[in-house]
Formats: structure tokens, sequence, C-alpha cells
């Protein structure tokens, strides 16, 4: 049974009932290159601690999602020679199904993805660092975390005996 709410900040929100889920925010770990860590969800957002205590502390198991995220690079830095464009949908299909309408405005402000391969050179750096990413400290990349997307290095360590 609830009563209240209490916020990180010391608000209190009255309620009979909880919805709790998952996310990055429980015990939330930053990790921006290889020395720089910090407690948070999102950078200048507040890792979610009192909340993932109490779970600790009254019995719930707790692990760590790993999100990987792939940095982010300027699109001007790019020699796009080579790559195959990947336009999106000709009518963009909505995510969610409570979504009764498509915004076609957002047709016109879609961004072409592209693709390229990795080689075995780019396999070699990427081994030749593995020490210093923070999703292979001492669980050699076995971190929980988006099954589809996985992160550049995890796939090279997964697959490594794919040439690309």
């Amino acid at each position: 049974m609830c009563a209240v709410v209490v916020l990180g900040g010391g608000g209190i929100v009255p309620t009979s009932n909880v919805i709790i889920t998952t996310g990055t925010f429980r015990r939330g770990k930053l990790d921006i290159g290889p020395t720089s860590k910090m407690v948070g969800g999102r950078v200048n957002d507040a890792s979610s601690v009192g909340l993932s205590s109490t779970f600790s502390r009254i019995g719930f198991a707790m692990s760590r999602l790993t999100t990987s995220t792939p940095p982010r690079i300027d699109g001007n830095t790019i020699n796009y020679d080579g790559l195959e464009p990947q336009y999106g949908d000709n009518s963009p299909e909505p995510f969610c199904h409570m979504n009764t309408t498509i915004d076609t405005s957002i047709q016109d402000k879609q961004t072409c993805s592209w693709i390229t391969y990795t080689s075995q050179k780019t396999h070699e750096i990427i081994k030749a660092n593995m020490h210093q990413l923070p999703s292979f400290e001492g669980n050699y990349g076995k971190g929980q975390g988006p099954r589809y997307c996985p992160a550049i290095e995890k796939k090279v360590f997964r697959f490594s005996d794919k040439d690309k």
C-alpha cells in the first residue's frame, strides 16, 4: 500500500498507486571517455540514488543496464563518399498504437542515415582499446543492454569471426 511518494527534493506527492519502471536513472552512471566517470541518468540529470538504495535495502535484486550510447560526431566531418544512404519511410509509422494520426510535417524533417561497415583495421583498433571501455570493466562485455543495437565494441567482441 502506498500513501505518498517523497521526491528527491523533499516534495511530497499523495497517491494510492505507484508504477515504477526500469530506466537508466536508477543508480545511473555516466562514463565519458576512459577517465570521466560520474553519477547521472543523462548529462546534467541526476541519478535516482535514493530510490535504488531503498529497493536494495528492502530486498529487490538490482542490476545495471548498459546502453552503450555511441559517440556523437559532427556530420560536417564525415566523408560520405562510398556510404550507402538509408532514407526514412515515405509514410512514417508512429511507434505507439495510441497515436491515431500521423504528423505528416515530420516527413520533411527526416534525416538520412548512412550505412558503412567496419574493417579488420577497425577491429584491431577496437580490440587494442577494449580495456578502456566501461562496458568491459570486469565483465568482458556481458553487461545487460539493448538486444538489437549493441555498441560497436560488443559486436566486435561477440562476432570476432566476422570480417565486417
